[in-house]
């Protein structure tokens, strides 16, 4: 079946000048980023796995309790704990995540407003990824039951933790796997007709045909920020910007060898043969661990790109949340 809204791949490059594989050098800065530690719950070991603003942030625990949990750290000490284990969270500390049942064995979505207790938003086979200031969150759903289920992409509002399908013009398999604050949301295939893994925009949330920007298997598609797609192209073995205005793709200056992970802001975080790294512009900025310490986990990137948390080890074995600050 014919894809009739596509991103032609052949449109214009306009990387800073920079030919479409991105094999340019960025620049390294020399400043680097500031980086801090923050305390363990008392039940697990914790990674850094969401925040709101640059001074919140929300952790993932583990072994934690049986149903699974988390942590609020502020001020850099711990104020609160979770029942569940945190994914994302919005600028208002919305947030989303999982729950584990040990009557089931199944992890089941879960989303918490501030000030209430966490709320069931899917089940089992579903999957949340990411929700926006706005409140609106996407993920993976589904139609059937396992192992005869059918995978569905979808979008929600945290207003009341609900959601509508996200038409589908691939007619597959398909999941939302990130939301800008624009409700630009950016899917991916598992594969089309023709056998083709393809990434996908719904510009504006509409459930309308998405936009195809062309097969996820060479532009793996990873988040959306402000319009912009962020991509892993497998070809070219670097990180490129595709604008779903003009469908123009950008090569990220000194990206070969990394996958980028997040977009926020204008920044990327990538992981590479030289590590962990942000590039913004021409420029990356590279992740060091504190003195003795190796980093284990990224996990989170501020919505203004200047502020990553994840998880570091010390040359004990002692798994650490860490934060760094890169303004």
């Amino acid at each position: 079946m014919r894809r009739t809204s596509a991103v032609l791949l052949s449109a214009t490059v306009v990387a800073l000048g920079l030919p479409a594989t991105g094999s340019a050098a960025a620049e390294t800065a020399a400043s680097g980023c500031a980086v801090s530690t923050l305390p363990n719950p008392a039940d697990g070991t914790a990674t850094v796995t969401a925040m709101a603003g640059t001074t919140t942030f929300y952790g993932s625990v583990s072994p934690g309790a049986d149903t699974g949990s988390g942590v609020v750290w502020q001020g850099g000490e711990i104020t609160d704990t979770l029942a569940f284990s945190p994914t994302d969270a919005n600028a208002s500390g919305v947030l989303i995540g999982y729950r584990y049942a040990t009557d089931t064995g199944w992890s089941y979505p879960v989303g918490q407003r501030p000030g209430e207790q966490p709320e069931d938003i899917g089940s089992a086979q579903d999957s949340v990824y990411e929700i926006n200031d706005a409140g609106t969150y996407v993920g993976r759903g589904t139609v059937g039951n396992w192992p005869y289920y059918f995978s569905i992409a979808f979008a929600g509002s945290a207003d009341t933790w609900s959601g509508y399908v996200l038409e589908s013009s691939l007619d597959v398999p398909v999941a939302a796997v990130a939301v800008d604050d624009n409700r630009n949301v950016l899917g991916r295939s598992d594969y089309d007709r023709d056998g083709v893994p393809t990434a996908a925009v719904w510009r504006g949330g509409t459930s309308g045909a998405p936009q195809d920007l062309g097969p996820a298997d060479e532009l793996a598609p990873r988040d959306i920020d402000a319009g912009t797609v962020l991509v892993n192209r497998t070809v070219h073995d670097d990180i490129a910007l595709i604008d779903i205005v003009s469908g123009d793709v950008t090569a990220v200056p000194g990206s070969t060898g990394y996958r980028a992970f997040f977009l926020k802001n204008g920044t990327i975080l990538a992981d590479g043969a030289g590590g962990y790294a942000l590039f913004r512009g021409d420029t990356r900025v590279d992740l060091t661990p504190p003195t003795g310490s190796t980093i284990t986990a990224v996990g989170a990137l501020s919505a203004d790109g200047t502020t990553v948390g994840g998880q570091t080890r010390t040359s004990a074995g002692t798994l650490v949340p860490t934060v760094w600050r890169c303004g």
